[in-house]
């Protein structure tokens, strides 16, 4: 009876898988020693798991809290990952290929200002799951947020990046754009996808 509904719970979730597990991890436990409880009581095994899991509430009732969980963990995630994609952007320049760095000044400016003003946003995201995660007001629309921020960093970062290597004619910019750029951009681009997923309202299954 547990297992059914825990997976139950389960695929009425979505988030990271680890934290995921953890959460349901931490429902076993709970509801494993509320049977125990129950059966130490005189109640035979399958109506101790029934009470036990009636104490510990329907899984429509369960999934808005959990999903709230989950959708701050694939944030923090998202967060962190636009924000080291942004802040590897002026290494990879500078000392990675410096000779991709041969476009218009302009284009290197705008560039440059443009990978600063998103460096110090992510930046400010990250904080904000350290801090700003105690406050509702805050807390309800970060998880969007995050995800819709680290779509456009990602885009803007290719655009740039890839701007920059036509610009340079260099073979190895090509190479070192593809691999630490489009590549990364990539993954972060998934994973502001999932942040954005997890942040809708899920209709659990009884």
């Amino acid at each position: 009876m547990i297992d059914a509904y825990l997976r139950a719970l389960g695929s009425a979730l979505r988030g990271p898988r680890r934290a995921k597990a953890d959460l349901l991890a931490e429902a076993r436990d709970h509801l494993t020693d509320a049977t125990a409880a129950y059966e130490a009581a005189g109640l035979g095994h399958a109506a101790a798991q029934h009470q036990a899991i009636a104490d510990f509430g329907s899984v429509p009732e369960l999934v808005p809290a959990y999903q709230a969980e989950l959708g701050l963990a694939q944030g923090h995630r998202t967060a962190l990952a636009a924000f080291t994609l942004s802040a590897a952007q002026p290494l990879v320049w500078d000392y990675a290929f410096p000779g991709a760095q041969g476009g218009p000044q302009p284009a290197d400016t705008i560039v440059e200002n443009v990978g600063g003003i998103l460096i110090l946003l992510m930046f400010l995201a990250v904080l904000a799951y350290q801090f700003g995660t105690r406050h509702p007001a805050i807390r309800d629309r970060l998880v969007r947020l995050t995800g819709i921020g680290a779509c456009a960093a990602a885009a803007t970062l290719t655009a740039a990046s890839t701007l920059l290597t036509a610009l340079s004619g260099n073979l190895l910019a090509l190479v070192w754009t593809v691999s630490f750029v489009l590549v990364p951009a990539t993954l972060v681009t998934v994973s502001a996808r999932r942040c954005l997923r997890s942040s809708r309202p899920q209709h659990a299954v009884d």
